[in-house]
């Protein structure tokens, strides 16, 4: 199953879905990620069941979290006012192999 991401407008995020990496897949997917959608990361943070990190997209900061015991990866944008920029993202990952 391919990667397709979901949009809440309300909360500013994308969620991802399909074939998600456990926690120990999730680094080698994350950069395979980023790498598809041009997402330079400023900063990775890890903790006993999850992912955080600070990325940058052509000067829009945002955060891809991973959660291990709800199975869940998405996309936040730090500043709400920019929507457009999931729809471009989810637009990518969409049309990716990864």
């Amino acid at each position: 199953m391919a990667i397709s991401g979901h949009i809440d407008n309300d909360h500013g995020v994308l969620i991802l879905s399909g074939n998600l990496p456990d926690f120990d897949g999730f680094d080698d997917f994350a950069q395979r990620l980023l790498a598809a959608l041009d997402i330079r990361i400023v900063s990775k943070a890890f903790g006993a069941d999850r992912h955080q990190w600070q990325l940058e997209f052509e000067g829009t900061e945002l955060t891809l979290h991973f959660e291990l015991y709800s199975g869940s990866i998405w996309f936040e944008l730090k500043d709400s006012s920019e929507p457009q920029l999931l729809s471009y993202f989810a637009t990518i990952i969409q049309q990716s192999e990864l």
